[in-house]
């Protein structure tokens, strides 16, 4: 199959490397649709990621497909559902690391539920300790929604770790992917005054499309006479 390597810091290419055979609580699963992610992909190409120092390694880890193969214990999953978030951890050609090896043409998803409930949660058998995000996909959701799974599955936890609250107000500062989904989440979560400062009008835009309050660019005197008005942050 093919995937895409970082052979060394900087440098990507499309490598052949066999496909992935499936554990007993493994899927496989033929990528439909990929994405980047602008944090830990950028910092692996770039070599710059913690802990992560072996190259080649195959990239990738926002994926959703097809399941076409599945392990003798797999319960969470069968052929022809949609899964999100498969991976190659360990990757099928001893001479490449992994970047979580999502870019792969197929991937392996671990069926985690069925690993706890038997009691083998353990590598060995597929499992890590992230796993919530391999799960089916509702048909009803389009490919380009669900790949942002990963993103939004982030984001979300991330208003859990900052407590906020129904009715508090917000100022999310940078209107990518990340940023819009805050302005999202916190409208449909019932915060109150949404603010994003991003430098790029189109991105404003989208910002007040999708939910915020307000939007400024870096610069704007708006922003500095909010701040002072309602205290720094």
């Amino acid at each position: 199959m093919f995937a895409v390597a970082v052979t060394t810091p900087d440098h990507l290419q499309i490598v052949d490397v066999p496909d992935p055979t499936p554990g007993p609580y493994q899927a496989r699963v033929k990528t439909e649709i990929a994405a980047l992610c602008n944090m830990t992909d950028r910092k692996l190409v770039q070599g710059h990621f913690p802990g992560v120092d072996q190259y080649p390694l195959l990239l990738g880890h926002e994926t959703v497909g097809i399941v076409d193969a599945i392990g003798d214990k797999v319960r969470s999953f069968k052929v022809g559902d949609r899964v999100v978030g498969g991976l190659l951890l360990n990757p099928t050609d001893p001479a490449y690391g992994s970047g979580w090896g999502g870019f792969c043409e197929y991937t392996l998803a671990g069926d985690h539920a069925a690993m706890v409930a038997d009691g083998v949660a353990a590598a060995a058998n597929g499992w890590f300790e992230v796993y919530e995000i391999m799960r089916v996909v509702p048909r009803s959701i389009t490919l380009e929604d669900a790949v942002l799974l990963c993103t939004w599955r982030e984001v979300y936890g991330a208003f859990g770790d900052f407590n906020l609250q129904a009715g508090d107000d917000i100022v999310i500062y940078g209107g990518g992917p990340v940023g819009l989904s805050f302005v999202k989440f916190a409208r449909l979560l019932g915060l109150g005054e949404i603010y994003l400062v991003d430098r790029w009008p189109q991105k404003r835009d989208k910002a007040l499309a999708m939910g915020a309050t307000a939007a400024f660019a870096p610069d704007d005197p708006a922003l500095t006479t909010l701040v002072e008005r309602r205290g720094k942050p």
